[in-house]
């Protein structure tokens, strides 16, 4: 997604806008909200979706977490 360049003002409203869904989101607001937001902002088809699961996945801190009692899928090497 490209922001408006020839345009300041409206570069600088897409940041606000799109900076506070993200933190509304974080903060605990819904999915469909977040998803509302952005499509509003311009994000469409797969953007839409892969930046969906960026911030589920990286900004609601998922990815890095281990679990407790988490073994992996590999078998265990019998050499």
């Amino acid at each position: 997604m490209t922001l408006p360049s020839s345009n300041p003002d409206a570069a600088e409203r897409f940041k606000w806008r799109y900076e506070r869904s993200c933190a509304d989101f974080i903060a605990g607001g819904s999915e469909a909200v977040f998803r509302a937001s952005l499509f509003a902002l311009g994000y469409r088809g797969a953007r839409l979706e892969d930046e969906v699961q960026y911030q589920i996945c990286c900004l609601q801190g998922s990815v890095g977490k281990v679990e407790q009692g988490f073994v992996s899928g590999l078998p265990a090497r019998s050499w």
